[in-house]
């Protein structure tokens, strides 16, 4: 026998020949056998679809990829010729039909079969993606190359399978010169990572354009979903778009009747070139109540009412018992993994932990397939590890193959937990870890995903046929993925993208670049000509504003230095005051964490005694000293030429008012040193001593010594102890006095009562510096409080209502007060008490500082006895409830 095959190949026709009389010759063997080896079919059956696909490429023109198909169809050959040579020596000893049965015992040539089954793998292979590259159709023919791959691995047979990986034949060095050839950019390593191709239908990928926008209403029992009549009137902003979809969904649990069954009616008119049908449907679906035992203990370990065990021992009984577990639905539609998965729970430990009760243990799906699904985890952004959550899905064997992007969350989001800090802003690892398995996820062009996760290679071959510019379901074109990996981005950036493409939200991709801390790539942009003044719509952040939120300060830094060098030192200086208020004002260093000092910003501004508005505070004319948290900043900016120690803002408070009312006292004293004016005072015509005595009462527990040595310092220094700002209450008319915002009665607050033991000190603390007389006036002020609180009349000053220890300091803006009219009106209606009051304090004020002081006591001693009389009332009560109860 002769299969008709020669080692020389004279060209890709003749080798094409040669195979075609080889499969003859093998199969008139196979014929003839009593029971040929299943690898002999296989064998078979391979060569003859390579024989089609050679029949497919031998009229394409000649080229080093079409040569090194040749190459590799050469060695088959070979490798056939060996075979065959094995086989006719078992011919040779073996004549008759015993020598047929000898092909069952093959152990001679097996080896021989293996190498020529991984040849025809490799040469079919090389001919699809030669032919799919020189034809236009390379996307709908990579999925027959995945299923090849797969088929490859597979063939190897199990009794004789080693460990040794064969090494696919490598290219040779012309065919990765070619720019015709797609064997540089693909290996055959590299086809496993390849996926099947997305569903062309756009209905079945969950399509993001505009037509397939839905609205949708809902209460506990009953849902409605549908098309807006807006639809209609636009068209629609997805050109891959083929399908639109008109129509609604209703749907609605009879639970509340009695009835465990939910009704859901959908009425759907589907238009697509040249055609329209009708969907109409009618679905009937059982249903489990809210408070079933299933739903109600995810809800008890959701709020800590039970352990994470607890509610495993009763789901794990629960769908021992019940034969329909697997399908419970609450009236709203949801599963028990869309209910564990609804929100993220401060212990969100134990939904990992039931999540992989439900799909390992259980091998429960119910709820994942629906394309909500995916947007209801995307939603754990902001909240919880979304990321961790998606490859604990991805473990449990989650397929996710559609999305409903409608309602994904949007990126980068100040109603985060934690926006600087939230991993992954814009969804780009999260969306590069669904593409990996979902070739088209969302609107993923393979530009997008050669840009995640191939080589530069394949982005150069695939750049020139697809738009660079083309956008997924949240707008971000290749260019935003291509910031993660800064070679990728060099590579790309040859091709022109568009620098300032924005995203759904308007987000550049120097944008992208700057919250993902990815210095190189924000370089290259600016480097390239990216907008450095572009802003998204939804904040009006600018690259450096992202950059400032996210913490990166040294890209930020650099990111200055760079634009000097690119548009001139004006513009860097521009920028530099803003980064300066970014990092100083804005986004202050709490925690005292960065790399980058307040100095190097400060060097880099033309002056740094420049004025800004102050939107929280929504006072203007703020200097940076205003903002200070340390002594260094203070050193800081005097050493760059500050001057402005004691200006004043549009609410008339001075660095030295900031410092007072933060409680820093180092700062303090460095202002006072350096010819802080102590006596100045605000609008309201209160001194540093005024806000600092304020805050004994607002400070934590931990900053409360911060607060004495401020105050402590500013006496030293020589405050005014008696100072009045300018209130007309008939509590202070001639001004509220210098500590009463202090505590100056017993109070109850939230059911602690608090005793008036910093009044008692700043009493003290009067007496020793002005003596009997200071410690009188401020007694009697206090009295005069506490009369005008016992008499019920009503506070027009500042501090209408009692301080709270844990509240905050009043805003920098000052307290509102009541309307000068209303003022007025409230003095004539009260007359009568001021006269009283007025003749009681002048019987008061004649008294001796002792007699003074110890009318004072009293009156904090009968505010005590009446809130001790209140609380045994209500201890009464309380029991008299409880005792109620358990006779019921």
């Amino acid at each position: 026998m002769d299969f008709g095959v020669a080692s020389g190949v004279a060209g890709f026709v003749s080798l094409l020949i040669q195979i075609a009389s080889g499969i003859n010759k093998l199969r008139d063997i196979l014929k003839n056998a009593e029971q040929a080896p299943a690898e002999l079919e296989q064998l078979l059956s391979d060569l003859v679809f390579l024989q089609h696909l050679m029949e497919g490429a031998k009229g394409l023109s000649r080229d080093p990829a079409l040569e090194h198909c040749e190459a590799t169809c050469s060695l088959l050959v070979q490798g056939l010729e060996r075979l065959y040579q094995k086989l006719l020596m078992d011919c040779e000893k073996v004549k008759g039909p015993k020598m047929m049965k000898t092909l069952l015992a093959f152990r001679h040539w097996k080896k021989d079969v293996e190498d020529l089954l991984r040849n025809i793998q490799a040469a079919k292979i090389n001919l699809i993606l030669l032919t799919s590259h020189r034809t236009s159709q390379c996307l709908s023919e990579m999925m027959l190359v995945n299923q090849l791959h797969i088929t490859s691995a597979q063939v190897s047979i199990p009794a004789t399978r080693t460990d040794s990986a064969v090494s696919p034949t490598p290219l040779d060095a012309s065919s990765r010169q070619s720019p015709g050839s797609f064997a540089p950019a693909i290996s055959s390593r590299d086809i496993v990572a390849l996926r099947p191709k997305a569903r062309g239908n756009c209905l079945s990928r969950s399509c993001s354009c505009s037509c397939h926008r839905t609205q949708k209403t809902s209460r506990r029992f009953w849902a409605l979903e549908y098309t807006h009549p807006t639809v209609f009137r636009r068209t629609c902003d997805s050109p891959s778009c083929n399908t639109s979809k008109y129509g609604g969904t209703f749907r609605i649990a009879l639970s509340q009747l009695g009835v465990r069954w939910a009704a859901a009616i959908q009425f759907y008119i589907l238009a697509e070139s040249g055609k329209f049908s009708m969907r109409p449907c009618f679905e009937m679906e059982r249903i489990v109540p809210y408070t079933s035992p299933g739903f109600e203990l995810l809800w008890k370990c959701a709020q800590d009412l039970i352990g994470v065990e607890e509610a495993k021992r009763g789901l794990i009984e629960l769908e021992r018992t019940d034969p329909s577990f697997h399908t419970h639905v609450n009236p709203d539609g949801k599963s028990y993994i869309e209910e564990l998965l609804r929100y993220t729970w401060w212990g969100f430990e134990k939904q990992f932990q039931l999540l992989e009760l439900f799909m390992q243990e259980f091998k429960m799906s119910k709820g994942t397939e629906r394309p909500g699904f995916l947007s209801l985890c995307a939603k754990w952004i902001g909240e919880g590890p979304h990321i961790d959550l998606l490859e604990t899905l991805f473990t449990l064997g989650f397929d996710a193959t559609v999305a409903d992007t409608q309602n994904w969350p949007e990126v980068s989001s100040p109603n985060w937990r934690s926006e600087g800090m939230t991993p992954d802003p814009f969804f780009l690892e999260y969306i590069s870890m669904l593409c990996k398995d979902n070739q088209g996820f969302a609107g993923l062009t393979p530009l997008h995903e050669a840009i995640v996760s191939g080589s530069p290679d394949s982005i150069r071959k695939l750049a020139p046929r697809f738009d660079i510019n083309g956008r997924n379901f949240l707008g971000q074109t290749p260019l935003h993925f291509a910031v993660v990996n800064h070679l990728h981005l060099e590579v790309f950036l040859e091709f022109n993208p568009d620098l300032d493409a924005p995203d759904n939200y308007g987000n550049t991709p120097l944008m992208y670049a700057a919250a993902e801390n990815q210095e190189e790539s924000a370089m290259m942009l600016l480097d390239a000509g990216a907008d450095v003044y572009a802003e998204e719509s939804r904040y009006n952040r600018t690259f450096i504003e992202y950059g400032a939120l996210r913490d990166h300060w040294k890209l930020v830094l650099n990111c200055l230095s760079r634009i000097e060098s690119l548009m001139g030192k004006k513009v860097a200086e521009n920028w530099a005051e803003h980064a300066t208020l970014l990092f100083h004002v804005q986004y202050p260093n709490t925690l005292n964490n960065r790399n980058v000092t307040f100095r190097q910003f400060l060097v880099k501004c033309p002056d740094v005694n420049f004025f800004y508005d102050n939107l929280r505070t929504k006072s203007q004319e703020n200097t940076l000293l205003h903002s200070a948290s340390s002594r260094s900043d203070l050193d800081a900016l005097l050493d760059n030429g500050f001057k402005l120690i004691s200006h004043r803002n549009s609410t008339g408070r001075h660095p030295l008012i900031e410092a007072a009312d933060r409680a820093v006292p180092r700062l303090v004293e460095g202002l006072l040193d350096n010819g802080a004016d102590i006596a100045l005072k605000d609008h309201w015509h209160r001194t540093a001593l005024h806000h600092a005595l304020a805050r004994l009462e607002k400070v934590s527990y931990e900053a409360i010594y911060e607060a004495i040595d401020t105050i402590l310092i500013l006496v030293t220094h020589g405050a005014d102890l008696l100072s009045r700002d300018n209130c007309r209450c008939p509590c202070s008319p001639e001004g509220c006095l210098l500590g009463v915002e202090l505590m100056h009665t017993v109070h109850q607050i939230r059911g602690h009562v608090h005793f008036p033991a910093w009044a008692l000190e700043w009493v003290c603390l009067v007496y020793e510096s002005r003596g009997t007389d200071g410690a009188k006036t401020a007694i009697a002020s206090l009295l005069r409080r506490t009369k005008h609180k016992e008499m019920g009349m009503t506070h027009i000053c500042c501090r209408r209502h009692p301080p709270f220890p844990w509240g905050p300091s009043f805003v920098s803006g000052g307290p509102s007060c009541i309307p000068d009219d209303d003022i007025d009106d409230i003095l004539d209606e009260e007359s009568e008490f001021i006269e009283i009051l007025e003749k009681e304090m002048t019987q008061t004020t004649v008294q001796k500082y002792e007699l003074l002081f110890d009318e004072w006591v009293r009156h904090i001693k009968s505010s005590l006895a009446v809130l001790c009389k209140e609380a045994v009332k209500y201890d009464k009560k309380v029991e008299n409830d409880e005792n109620g109860k358990k006779a019921r």
